[in-house]
């Protein structure tokens, strides 16, 4: 973890009496990891010694009445670049300070007394998206921030897992769509890494992540420490935008998250998501085309027949030779995945035609479709709907007890699929 340190409690002498704030607790809590010192005031050009300053009004002042409000601002965002540059992931900074002061500052009158309130780095930091400390409160249960691992993998899927246990305006990032993109072949595995996480001990409780490549995000709490989100949704567009900016699907029941999206500068925009719910309360009826059987394909065997499936069944052609010159990638191994529950139809030839797959995981009561497709020529034979039923029958047969798709296709809704959600996306540039 790399973590920026007021470089007083580090033991440097650049404390205004010149002398230092060596803090055993910080010089602990930081061993092993990467840390960037920092002195916002002499990165100012403020003298070692100098006079103590306090926030007076909303400026900075010394004791003699003189103003060093420029010093302190100019420090501070030579500061916060140099956060930017190192990516840090935490700042612990020195308590009560008016440039590092976390929870409290001196209220101005120079008798000592504390106000709460925020010093100008510390603010500045908070403002642009980074997790501060104060130093005082590092031997409390602190929650820690961390850049996505590979290790972290199976506390991410029990987050989403968790986050929609109680509730379902989440669903639209659930466990099987971050399982879905970490597997998917188009996935981009070297900026997984740019994800955040946000740790109470070693569960997940917030996180930002993208789909298959920055420049869109899912961010979130779980219930209990939404007052997170506003640290992790600066977090997720400071690290997670693209060319384009940043965009976040945020349900329209969730009107918290939709005031603090607009407070930090998102813009709602037309583009919009519909997550479909269908209850399993009763076996459905699978009924194929006279020729057709419905299979298990195994991708190890069935590779190249079910790649030749997705690429004109998601509508890039028929043409073989094009198809043949495409680098061929393979998925990903998915721990979750059921090999039940993905289902092919085949056609009186041998050939793969039609396929669906769903997301089962027994911790939750729902499963997830992602997902269904039909090579054109195929198509209007209901071949995918009797694959979904087939695959929901299972699902039911395993414990879910509703169904759920982002899609508002009316394909979806004649199987009796309803309106669950709707998303709207904010973006920021």
């Amino acid at each position: 973890m790399k973590i920026m340190v007021s470089a007083c409690l580090l033991g440097q002498k650049c404390k205004y009496n010149g002398g230092d704030n060596r803090n055993e607790k910080a010089l602990a809590f930081t061993e092993g990891h990467e840390v960037i010192p920092v002195c916002p005031e002499v990165a100012g050009g403020l003298p070692v010694p100098r006079l103590s300053c306090e926030i007076v009004n909303g400026v900075v002042l010394n004791t003699q009445g003189e103003s060093k409000d420029r010093e302190y601002r100019e420090g501070a965002e030579k500061c916060l670049k140099k956060a930017r540059e190192a990516g840090i992931d935490l700042a612990i900074l020195q308590s009560r300070s008016p440039s590092c002061g976390v929870n409290q500052v001196y209220d101005g009158t120079f008798s000592g007394k504390l106000v709460e309130g925020s010093g100008i780095f510390a603010s500045l930091l908070r403002a642009n998206g980074f997790r501060t400390a104060d130093a005082e409160d590092l031997d409390k249960n602190m929650l820690l921030f961390r850049r996505y691992r590979e290790e972290d993998y199976d506390a991410v899927i029990d987050f989403l897992i968790a986050l929609n246990e109680s509730g379902r305006a989440h669903i639209n990032w659930n466990w099987a769509r971050f399982e879905w993109m970490i597997g998917h072949p188009m996935t981009d595995c070297s900026q997984l890494e740019k994800m955040g996480l946000w740790f109470d001990g070693e569960r997940v409780v917030g996180a930002a992540l993208f789909d298959m490549y920055p420049g869109e995000a899912f961010v979130d709490t779980l219930p209990g420490f939404e007052s997170l989100y506003p640290e992790i949704l600066a977090y997720a567009f400071r690290e997670l935008q693209d060319e384009n900016g940043l965009g976040v699907a945020i349900c329209d029941d969730l009107m918290q998250e939709v005031s603090e999206a607009l407070r930090q500068g998102f813009v709602r925009a037309e583009q919009s998501e519909t997550v479909l719910r269908k209850a399993l309360g009763e076996e459905l009826p699978v009924m194929l085309p006279a020729g057709y059987s419905i299979v298990e394909p195994v991708p190890e065997r069935d590779m190249d027949a079910l790649q030749w499936l997705f690429w004109r069944g998601f509508d890039h052609g028929e043409d073989r030779a094009a198809f043949e010159r495409e680098e061929k990638v393979l998925p990903r191994e998915r721990k979750h995945f059921d090999p039940r529950l993905a289902l092919a139809a085949m056609d009186p030839s041998g050939e793969l035609v039609s396929y669906c797959s769903l997301w089962y995981d027994k911790r939750t009561d729902y499963a997830y479709v992602e997902p269904v497709c039909t090579v054109p020529s195929h198509r209007k034979k209901g071949l995918a709907g009797a694959l979904l039923r087939e695959a929901m029958n299972r699902a039911r047969a395993l414990g879910a007890g509703e169904a759920y798709v982002i899609s508002d296709q009316d394909f979806y809704r004649k199987l009796g699929f309803e309106h669950a959600f709707h998303y709207t996306f904010y973006w920021k540039k």
